[in-house]
């Protein structure tokens, strides 16, 4: 069956997509690498969150004690 070459230039991005917890793996990866990848996106997503919200409340408690 021949590849279509619209996909094929999107192998390395969904590929990249996929190591850095954007994107879904591919049907057919196992359970356990499944349920290990799922776990990975969520902590690729809150982790920046969590981040953020430490530095905002740093920034409020040095507003503060200057305000003092």
């Amino acid at each position: 069956m021949e590849e279509k070459l619209a996909f094929s230039g999107l192998k390395l991005n969904l590929r990249c997509m996929r190591i850095l917890g954007t994107m879904f793996l591919d049907p057919g990866a196992g359970l356990l690498q499944y349920r290990i990848h799922r776990v990975y996106m969520r902590m690729a997503i809150l982790l920046p969150f969590l981040f953020i919200g430490q530095q905002l409340i740093n920034i409020y408690q040095v507003r503060r004690t200057r305000e003092k």
